[in-house]
């Protein structure tokens, strides 16, 4: 995991070179900025690292301060010389679920601003804070082996790919990167909320540092393990599908690769 000081430019570029090839100049890649550290740090990252990137800022609508908090990162961005779009959700309300809610309606509003764009890849700031956090959660939910990998460092989605490049950062990583580049920040009292999954996963992370590295270590294991089942699925489709001139994908009456069916699902 990277050390508590700041992320170097060099540092960066060298994640993000493992996560090429990317599009040639002209074409845009998006930065998912909630306007706090951990996305400011990413932006301030990626404003190095190339110059032709482009912020989306989400107001949830959920609290009287968003929209003015939402327009100052857009000012923040426009400060690094970040060009930056500021996307409204409509129609979020509080109630069940709203956190899974919110979540979908935020990605939904960052992939159409992507196309709109014309460009292909997302960036957002998860960091390794919140994929020990998101193992942890997923062991209380009995998840299966696929599920405690956690999140991946990029993920394709059906017309942008979802790039995480800190992952194996630290958030103390990335407050000290905001602070040596002078730049302000967000804090969301929301993420102190205990009602929410994720806001307990850090009180308890929190109480107990060593075993967030035990749910890193583990969550590295099994996404190198979900690797090897995706190469065997890819495999096992290669030499089993054929494409139908109709424009579908044609497999064998006999299909027993059970996690192949779901994933095709």
């Amino acid at each position: 995991m990277q050390p508590s000081g700041p992320v170097s430019p060099a540092c960066f570029a060298a994640r993000m070179a493992a996560l090429g090839p990317w599009p040639g100049q002209g074409m845009p890649v998006c930065i998912a900025v909630s306007g706090g550290a951990d996305s400011m740090a990413l932006a301030i990252l990626a404003r190095g690292w190339r110059r032709d990137v482009v912020g989306l800022v989400v107001d949830h609508g959920l609290r009287a301060e968003s929209r003015l908090e939402a327009e100052q990162t857009v000012a923040r961005l426009l400060q690094l010389g970040i060009p930056a779009r500021l996307l409204v959700l409509e129609g979020l309300a509080r109630g069940p679920r709203m956190a899974e809610r919110a979540r979908r309606m935020r990605y939904q509003a960052l992939f159409a601003a992507c196309r709109d764009l014309g460009a292909l890849d997302l960036l957002v700031a998860h960091h390794a804070g919140d994929q020990a956090e998101t193992v942890l959660m997923r062991q209380q939910a009995a998840s299966g082996d696929d599920g405690l990998a956690a999140m991946a460092v990029a993920t394709d989605m059906a017309d942008v790919r979802l790039v995480r490049p800190l992952l194996g950062v630290g958030k103390d990583a990335l407050y000290a990167t905001v602070r040596a580049a002078g730049v302000n920040w967000v804090e969301d009292p929301s993420n102190a909320d205990l009602r929410t999954a994720r806001a307990r996963a850090r009180h308890a992370l929190a109480a107990d540092p060593p075993r967030a590295g035990t749910l890193l270590t583990d969550a590295l294991q099994a996404g190198q393990a979900r690797k090897a089942r995706d190469g065997d699925d890819a495999r096992w489709l290669a030499t089993h599908a054929r494409f139908h001139p109709g424009g579908w994908v044609v497999l064998p009456a006999q299909l027993v690769q059970h996690r192949t069916t779901n994933t095709l699902n």
